[in-house]
C-alpha cells in the first residue's frame, strides 16, 4: 500500500537555485587546507621536513604526527572498536598504504596551501607490497566468523549436473571523493578551515570500494532446474583493516538451490582500507546492517551465470528464474516471509514487452542495422527485477536505450521520494555497468593521482541524460511486516541487478559475454 503522492514544497527551489546549501553560507575568514599524502606503502616515515612549507607566505599551520595533533584511532570495528575504518590521518609515522594523509597544510589562500604542501619533504622505509589480488606478496585475512556455508553436497551435485557453468566475474577497484578531518586545525586557529586538495588528491584520504572476483559454478538439469551452486568470492582488503563483506548471501536468497556452498576470502593488499561508499557501485557488506554494497558484484556474478544456464538449457531467462524462485531459505530451511520477486518479473516482462524478444544472440536489430539486446536480472532484499535494452555500435560503444524496473514495496510513506530513489538507483547501476571508471591503474601501487593531476581526466559518471527511458513500477509485497509501520527501505538496494541486466543485454546483442565491470569497448571487439 502507499500514501498519496505529496510533492515536496521545496522541490522547485532545490532545482532552480534559491535554496542555499553548505557553500551558500560561507563562513567568515576561512582558512584553506591541503593534505600531504604518503607516496609509499607498507612501511614508516623516516624523515618528515616541513620547514620549506612553513616558510611559504600565507601559511598558517603545518600539522603532522610530529605536532601531536591528537588524532588517535578508536580501533576498527573488526578490532573491538567503533570506527568503520582506521587508521585516522596523522596519528604516527606508519604508512600502511599509499595515499594516507601524513600532514595537513593550512594557509590564507588555496594557492598557498597547495604550493606549501608540495614542499613537504619525506623519506620512507618500506617493505614489499602489491595491489593486485594474485600478487605473490598478498595474504589471506583470517575471518573465522565468515566461515564457508555448506548445504547438501554442492560439489557432488555440480559434477552430476547435465548442464554446468563455471565462470569468473570481476568488478574493479573504485574510488570516492572525501573530506579529511579539519577539526584540529580549525580549533588551533580559532577560525573555519576548508579543505582544498588538488584534483589528483581528492579521493586518496577516503576508503575505496575494493576489487573483487567471483567464481560461480551452477549445475542444472536439462530443463534448467538448478541443482547446485558454488560461489567463491575473493575481495581486496588492506593489510590494516579487514572490512569484511558477505557477497554470497544473495546466492542463497533468490533461487531454490538445495546443494549450496559459498566461500569468502579477503586478500590483503597494498591499497588503503576499503570503507563505506554511496551505493553507485554497491560493493560493501550486509554484515553491519548495510545491505546494498555487496549485492552489486554478487548480483553481477550470479545473474550472469543464471543467464548462461538459461542459454544452455534453451529456456527463456525470465521463465527460468520463475521456475527456480526460492520458497524457503536454502540455508536455514525456514519459509520466506514473502516472495514478491515473481510478481516483479511478470510485471516487468509485461511493461517491457518481453514476449517480442527473439532468443538468439545477434538476432535483433534497429532500422539502421545496429544490434539490439534485451536482458533481465534480479536483486534480493528490496526484491527488484530489471529489464534493459542496449544498442551496441560498430566500435563497441554500448548505449543503454531503455530500462524497466519493478520493485516490491511494503507501505510507502512517500511515493514521490520512493520512485525518485529507484530512478536514481537505476542510473547508478547503469554507471556501474558501462560508464563509471576512474582512470587509475589499480594493478599498480604507483597510483596516478598522487604524483600527477590526471586522475579526474578519465572520471565519468552516469547521468539521466545518457539514458533514453527509465520506466518504473512498484508492486505490493505481502507477508509479515518487519516493523509496526509496515515499511522498509528499498531505494538503496534497487541498484543491484541493473548491471547484470545490461551485461546480459550486451550478450544478447553481440554474443560476447561481459565478465568484468565496467564493460569496456575492448571487451566487445
Amino acid at each position: 500500500m502507499k500514501n498519496p503522492p505529496i510533492p515536496r514544497v521545496d522541490a522547485a527551489d532545490q532545482v532552480i537555485g534559491p535554496t542555499h546549501h553548505g557553500d551558500g553560507h560561507p563562513p567568515p575568514r576561512p582558512a584553506y587546507a591541503t593534505p600531504v599524502l604518503a607516496t609509499a606503502a607498507n612501511g614508516r616515515i623516516t624523515r618528515l621536513d616541513t620547514a620549506e612549507a612553513a616558510a611559504v607566505p600565507g601559511v598558517l599551520l603545518v600539522l603532522s604526527y610530529l605536532d601531536d595533533p591528537g588524532s588517535t584511532a578508536d580501533g576498527h570495528i573488526m578490532r573491538d572498536g567503533q570506527a568503520c575504518q582506521s587508521p585516522p590521518p596523522l596519528p604516527d609515522d606508519r604508512v600502511p598504504y599509499r595515499g594516507r594523509t601524513i600532514a595537513l597544510v593550512v594557509a590564507e589562500t588555496p594557492v598557498a596551501a597547495v604550493q606549501a604542501a608540495e614542499l613537504v619533504r619525506t623519506e620512507y622505509e618500506t617493505n614489499p607490497d602489491a595491489a593486485e589480488l594474485d600478487a605473490d606478496t598478498t595474504e589471506t585475512a583470517p575471518l573465522p566468523f565468515l566461515a564457508d556455508v555448506v548445504v547438501g553436497d554442492a560439489h557432488g551435485a555440480y559434477e552430476r549436473s547435465p548442464l554446468r557453468v563455471d565462470e569468473v566475474y570481476e568488478v574493479v577497484h573504485q574510488d570516492q571523493e572525501h573530506l579529511a578531518p579539519l577539526a584540529v586545525a580549525a580549533r588551533r586557529l580559532g577560525r573555519p578551515v576548508k579543505l582544498v586538495p588538488p584534483p589528483a588528491h581528492a579521493r586518496h584520504p577516503a576508503g575505496p570500494r575494493p576489487a573483487c572476483r567471483h567464481r560461480v559454478r551452477l549445475g542444472a538439469d536439462r530443463s534448467g532446474r538448478l541443482l547446485a551452486a558454488i560461489h567463491e568470492a575473493d575481495q581486496q582488503a588492506s593489510r590494516y583493516d579487514p572490512r569484511p563483506v558477505t557477497y554470497t548471501e544473495l546466492t542463497s536468497r533468490l533461487y531454490d538451490i538445495r546443494n549450496f556452498r559459498v566461500r569468502r576470502r579477503h586478500i590483503r593488499t597494498g591499497p588503503r582500507p576499503p570503507g563505506h561508499l554511496p551505493t553507485r557501485f554497491e560493493h560493501s557488506t550486509r554484515f553491519f546492517a548495510d545491505p546494498p554494497p555487496s549485492e552489486h558484484p554478487a548480483a553481477f556474478a550470479l545473474e550472469s551465470a543464471i543467464d548462461e544456464i538459461a542459454c544452455r538449457a534453451g529456456r527463456d531467462p525470465v521463465e527460468l528464474r520463475l521456475a527456480n524462485a526460492a520458497r524457503v531459505n536454502p540455508v536455514t530451511g525456514e519459509p520466506l516471509s514473502s516472495r514478491p520477486l515473481a510478481a516483479c518479473l511478470r510485471r516487468g516482462a509485461e511493461l517491457f514487452g518481453w514476449a517480442a524478444r527473439t532468443p538468439d544472440p545477434g538476432s535483433m536489430h534497429a532500422d539502421d542495422g545496429t544490434p539490439i539486446g534485451w536482458g533481465v536480472a534480479a536483486g534480493a532484499y528490496g526484491f527488484v527485477a530489471h529489464f534493459a535494452e542496449v544498442r551496441v555500435e560498430p566500435m563497441g560503444r554500448v548505449r543503454v536505450t531503455r530500462v524497466v524496473s519493478v520493485a516490491a514495496r511494503d507501505r510507502t510513506a512517500d511515493p514521490v521520494t520512493a520512485e525518485a530513489q529507484v530512478r536514481d538507483a537505476v542510473t547508478w547501476g547503469i554507471g556501474a555497468a558501462v560508464i563509471d571508471h576512474d582512470g587509475i591503474n589499480h594493478d599498480s601501487l604507483d597510483l596516478d593521482g598522487i604524483d600527477g593531476d590526471s586522475i579526474h581526466a578519465d572520471l565519468i559518471h552516469a547521468g539521466l541524460i545518457q539514458v533514453d527511458l527509465i520506466d518504473l513500477d512498484l508492486v505490493d509485497r505481502s507477508g509479515r511486516a518487519l516493523n509496526p509501520m509496515g515499511a522498509r527501505p528499498f531505494g538503496e538496494v534497487t541498484p543491484a541487478g541493473v548491471a547484470p541486466a545490461i551485461a546480459n543485454a550486451v550478450f544478447h546483442a553481440t554474443g560476447h559475454r561481459p565478465r568484468r565491470l565496467p564493460i569496456r569497448t575492448e571487451d566487445l571487439l
